[in-house]
């Protein structure tokens, strides 16, 4: 498949969400011998990408609105960077290339999502191509290159399902100018050849993923105790900073527990299980949920994503959503279990006065309600009660930093998920047991 070299070498660690209430992101990486750093930083309504190699520089200074979700590629003591650019719900790619000292917007061609995932390919010490998934005239994510060298663009990728990864094994191209790309959707793996000086691409190899298996014996639910199954990411698995909280993983406050402790004590013993992961996305639960939930006995599955899906550029809605479905199905008909989507809340981001976080937050719970109520899935929006809340809604969030909500915030969600069983199971016409449990 190609030559393998070891071009590009980065070490990307997130720091930070908010520092100081300037700094949104913050990740360090090695160029040569030096420790070398890039971040947002934000200022009165915009926000630019700061580099340090040695000095800080602003790369982005020539570009209004936000600039955000840096990605650093390192190519023989040179780096490059890519960036996404928000203005007005428009999506612009930007691109660093530190041999002329150069940034200059690549992509600005009417995309409705371009995710902050890409792929630098280089002809020996030049950048020659920028792989990256986004949304035109589509409406699932599809794969593109831009051709640097000649300013075109080129659709390599068009399935009928979201483009979910981008994997290139060898970053510089061949003698003959061309590479080999994998990407997959939520059913296939595809494996791609593309040749760069005429755009074509030629589809090697499909195959179904492997994860995708269909399970076919269904857990036993007839011991005493019941058990819910909470999952999701890190505001699912219990991480809460509170000045008045000794530690940070407190499973015992979250939503989930509230709920486990409602049934508990009105109609039948139930307990909790914890199958929430710190910073997942939705595409990475959907990848764990088969292993995670084999032999859990369990009747109610309350399913929490995409806070990381925003909060990191990486998936749009539809991505989003698609993940949401097919996770819900997997709990529904291959474990029987009663699954609730659980819409996401505010995030801290909004304090630093950019707008991308808010408003794709917003979008993506817009979505989630529109596909719940298009294919009939039990939803609870919680995202009204948070930013309604008559303390308003930042003392629902944790107050030392980050998006997670507080126990307060918890006992919110909780409360509205109690309110959703009761109106699907109305409590003073029948009992939960008959109707839920078995």
């Amino acid at each position: 498949m190609g030559r393998l070299f070891p071009i590009i070498f980065v070490i990307f660690i997130l720091v930070c969400q908010i520092v100081d209430g300037s700094v949104i992101s913050k990740s360090k990486f090695r160029l040569g011998n030096f420790d070398s750093s890039i971040w947002v930083e934000s200022d009165s309504g915009r926000s630019d990408i700061m580099i340090d190699t040695g000095s800080v520089k602003n790369l982005s200074s020539s570009f209004p609105g936000e600039n955000l979700f840096p990605k650093i590629f390192i190519n023989r003591d040179e780096v490059f960077t890519t960036w996404i650019n928000y203005k007005g719900g428009v999506f612009r790619m930007i691109f660093y290339n530190s041999i002329i000292d150069n940034s200059e917007i690549v992509i600005d061609d009417k995309f409705s999502f371009i995710s902050k995932e890409t792929e630098v390919i280089f002809s020996g010490d030049e950048p020659r191509a920028i792989i990256f998934r986004g949304i035109k005239n589509s409406n699932n994510e599809d794969l593109f290159l831009y051709d640097l060298s000649r300013g075109k663009m080129k659709r390599i990728a068009f399935t009928d399902m979201n483009e979910k990864t981008i994997k290139v094994e060898n970053n510089q191209l061949s003698d003959d100018g061309s590479f080999y790309i994998e990407t997959e959707t939520i059913k296939n793996h595809y494996l791609y050849l593309v040749s760069i000086d005429d755009l074509n691409v030629r589809l090697l190899e499909k195959k179904r993923n492997a994860y995708f298996k269909q399970r076919t014996q269904r857990v036993d639910n007839s011991n005493s105790t019941k058990y819910l199954i909470g999952f999701g990411d890190s505001i699912t698995w219990g991480k809460i900073r509170m000045n008045d909280l000794e530690g940070s993983f407190h499973p015992e406050l979250t939503y989930w527990s509230r709920v486990a402790e409602f049934l508990s004590n009105n109609y039948r013993k139930t307990e909790g299980i914890n199958l929430g992961v710190n910073r997942d996305s939705s595409y990475m639960g959907l990848l764990r949920m088969r292993e995670d939930f084999k032999d859990v006995n369990a009747y109610i599955c309350f399913i929490m994503f995409g806070t990381n899906d925003v909060a990191n550029g990486s998936f749009s809605c539809s991505s989003t959503c698609e993940n949401i479905k097919q996770i819900y199905e997997i709990a529904e008909n291959e474990f029987g279990l009663l699954p609730v989507y659980i819409t996401i809340p505010p995030q801290k981001q909004y304090l630093s006065g950019i707008q991308f976080f808010k408003e794709k937050t917003e979008a993506l719970n817009k979505s989630l309600h529109a596909m719940s109520k298009r294919e009939k899935l039990l939803c609870v929006g919680i995202y009204d009660d948070f930013i309604n809340y008559y303390l308003g809604w930042e003392v629902l969030l944790e107050d030392i930093k980050g998006n997670h909500p507080s126990p307060t915030g918890h006992q919110v969600i909780a409360d509205r998920i109690v309110s959703l069983l009761a109106e699907i199971y109305p409590m003073k016409l029948f009992d939960l047991r008959e109707k839920i449990i078995h």
